[in-house]
């Protein structure tokens, strides 16, 4: 609230053309913040048009990314097909990367959000260069490299059926600190990597720990995690 106040305070004191494109900037990063999708877009938008030579563009560009990101993941769809030829959704993609393209100060960020949006809007293929750039990131959020890795340890193995790269990412997740569900839907993909290649000790042992890390919970994952021991 007291930094709205000095944003909108720089706007009315009708302050260079620059510090008020800034302060601008901070009021819609304070709408996007507070899940207010739509006005942050419009705000973001707006600097987009009326300030081309703003020397914060490539932040400009991230923050726009985000807002129809969020706007695409919160719409309700009539089907599939309309969600995935969404506009939201392309321009979100093309907004991360005018980012990248402009050297956004959160070149990994950039990089995580754009891979994480190709991967679950079924472009795969697409999304593993960005998320191989930030598998290892020191920049990133923990877990957000792990979310990284976890989506590069499901792909060899779903879609290149590479069990070795596969464990490689899964197991780089292992030896970090993580919520007990994460930890548990982890170990028993690798209980099903280990399974595939008949080491049955090691799937034995992979299973028997993501139970434990499920604990008291009762869902088909847990059925089917028993059922595989």
């Amino acid at each position: 609230n007291e930094a709205s106040q000095y944003f909108n305070r720089a706007i009315e004191a009708r302050s260079e053309a620059f510090a008020a494109t800034d302060a601008a900037y901070g009021l819609a990063l304070i709408e996007l913040d507070h899940k207010r999708f739509q006005e942050a877009r419009e705000a973001l938008r707006k600097i987009i048009k009326e300030a081309p030579d703003f020397r914060r563009r490539a932040e400009v560009h991230l923050a726009l990314g985000q807002a129809n990101e969020w706007l695409w993941r919160t719409t309700s769809w009539k089907n599939d097909k309309e969600k995935a030829e969404s506009e939201l959704l392309q321009r979100a993609f093309d907004h991360y990367q005018q980012a990248l393209e402009r050297k956004t100060e959160h070149q990994d960020f950039a990089n995580f959000a754009l891979g994480k949006l190709l991967y679950e809007s079924k472009h795969q293929e697409e999304a593993i260069s960005y998320l191989q750039r930030v598998c290892t990131s020191m920049m990133l959020d923990h877990s957000e490299v792990c979310e990284a890795n976890i989506l590069l340890g499901n792909y060899f193995w779903t879609e290149k059926q590479d069990a070795a790269k596969a464990r490689e990412y899964l197991e780089s997740v292992v030896k970090k600190s993580l919520g007990q569900e994460i930890m548990a839907a982890v170990q028993r993909q690798l209980g099903h990597i280990a399974r595939s290649q008949n080491d049955d000790d090691l799937a034995t042992q992979r299973y028997e720990q993501a139970l434990a890390a499920y604990k008291d919970a009762q869902t088909e994952d847990v059925l089917e995690v028993l059922v595989n021991l």
